[in-house]
This record gives structure tokens, C-alpha cells and sequence, in this order.
């Protein structure tokens, strides 16, 4: 376990979350805006075993983490820059799992491990501007959105949030 409040917890995805992650990670609806493709239950056995035990927070390189609730829901990508002073952050919810509540609390948690474990100053969302859901949950968590993006001629909305001043 990795942070978790009284009805999430953000841990390492590992090989026994294949079943479930398979089950939204190939649900065309879930991932009609993100950047990953579609794994065989090969390759994503192979992801789950290698991102089981990765370090999190190495400069450059991805970190996926398992959103539970009551089993796998979700995960959260997690990237920090080669400088160490920024952490991209990408989500993915199970169909069923969303409307709940539940990617905000991700975030949330999500945030709070940023801010506990890295050196980061920043952290940013890029999301599909088509994607309307990803952008209210962004504002309702507390980032401010940046000029827009277009990347391979997709529009693109971008979302930042500061580390809060300590005292």
C-alpha cells in the first residue's frame, strides 16, 4: 500500500490484477481518449510484472499505480521529469467504477504521494479536449488549466497544480 483514505487505496499494480485490468484497459469506451493501446493478456502480464516493482518517482519514467476500492477499479500514471521538478499524472477508471467519487479520491491521493515522496513542484494533466469528464474532474481537484495544446493534430487541454507553500 502506497497512501490510502477510508474507501481507496493506491498500491503497486501486480500480476494477480490482470483479469480486472484487462477488463477496463480493453473497454473501447474507457479508452477512447487515452494514449496507451490495447495488450494481449501476454503483454499486459509482462507490464504488470515489471511495474509491480519499478521505483516510482525515477526521472523520465513511467509508474502506474492500482486505484482499489472493492478490488482493481482503476490506475493512475505518474511521471516525473528528467529535472525532478514536474510529475505528469494520467487516470483510467473502469467503466462501472466511474461516477462514484472515486477519481477524485485517486487524485487526491494520488497528490498527496507527489507531494510526500518527490521533489516535484508541479504537477500536470494533459487531457483530449473532447474529453469532458477528465477536465471537470482536473478543476474540481484543484488545478488551473494552461493555454491549450495540440499534439498530432489533436486538441488538447493542459492542467496544473503547485506544490502548496510550506511553512
Amino acid at each position: 500500500m502506497l497512501i490510502e483514505d477510508e474507501i481507496l487505496t493506491l498500491r503497486r499494480l501486480c500480476v494477480a490484477d490482470l483479469k480486472a485490468f484487462q477488463s477496463y484497459r480493453s473497454d473501447p469506451v474507457v479508452g477512447a481518449y487515452q494514449s496507451w493501446s490495447v495488450m494481449s493478456d501476454d503483454q499486459a502480464r509482462g507490464f504488470l510484472a515489471a511495474v509491480s516493482d519499478a521505483p516510482l518517482f525515477v526521472p523520465g519514467e513511467w509508474s502506474q499505480i492500482a486505484i482499489v476500492a472493492d478490488g482493481l477499479v482503476g490506475d493512475i500514471g505518474l511521471c516525473l521529469d528528467g529535472a525532478s521538478r514536474e510529475v505528469e499524472i494520467g487516470i483510467t477508471l473502469a467503466r462501472g467504477a466511474q461516477g462514484l467519487g472515486y477519481a477524485r479520491r485517486a487524485v487526491r491521493l494520488a497528490v498527496q504521494l507527489v507531494w510526500r515522496d518527490s521533489s516535484a513542484q508541479c504537477i500536470r494533466a494533459i487531457t483530449d479536449a473532447r474529453n469532458v469528464a477528465a477536465s471537470i474532474l482536473l478543476e474540481r481537484s484543484g488545478f488551473r488549466e494552461g493555454p491549450p495544446l495540440i499534439t498530432e493534430g489533436i486538441p488538447e487541454r493542459q492542467f496544473t497544480l503547485n506544490r502548496p507553500n510550506l511553512p
